[in-house]
């Protein structure tokens, strides 16, 4: 599962579930610990909706396909 996110040079680039948990975590953490200067916030706290967006969806889906599974055993 990959996603295309754009990066602050509007490059794209493709992250797995497991990556895009990461660096969400890693803008999270940042904030927490007030990293984040205001100029660069903003972009910082749009990414990291864009990653929690992704994450939900692939998460919901998977969880559907789990269940998916289970009703057919």
């Amino acid at each position: 599962m990959v996603l295309g996110v754009k990066l602050q040079n509007n490059m794209e680039k493709e992250l797995s579930l497991s990556e895009a948990f990461k660096e969400l975590e890693k803008i999270t953490a940042e904030f927490e610990k007030g990293q984040v200067d205001l100029e660069k916030g903003i972009p910082k706290f749009k990414k990291g909706l864009v990653l929690a967006k992704f994450l939900k969806e692939k998460l919901s889906k998977i969880e559907n396909e789990i269940e998916e599974i289970k009703e057919r055993f």
